[in-house]
């Protein structure tokens, strides 16, 4: 683990200071769950970001078939024409 300073104005660290105490964890406890919290939110938002922009190239495209066709088509050909079974 690295250790890190940061300067905090003092009214945000005793904030922190009583979130922590009422918590029952101490500051480095606290301050380390929000900073993991915050990557995960950010991480999530990124890759909502990313599967947008990828929805984005898919639209207007004339050249894709189209999907209530294709899956009933493989729907009929799954399943087993009885004509066809040889036991």
């Amino acid at each position: 683990m690295t250790l890190e300073t940061l300067p905090i104005p003092s009214q945000q660290l005793l904030t922190l200071q009583t979130i922590a105490h009422d918590m029952g964890k101490t500051l480095d406890e606290l301050v380390r769950e929000v900073l993991e919290q915050f990557i995960r939110q950010f991480q999530q938002r990124q890759h909502l970001t990313l599967l947008r922009q990828a929805r984005g190239m898919w639209v207007n495209r004339t050249d894709l078939p189209d999907l209530s066709l294709l899956r009933a088509e493989f729907e009929r050909e799954a399943i087993p024409d009885e004509s066809k079974i040889v036991t």
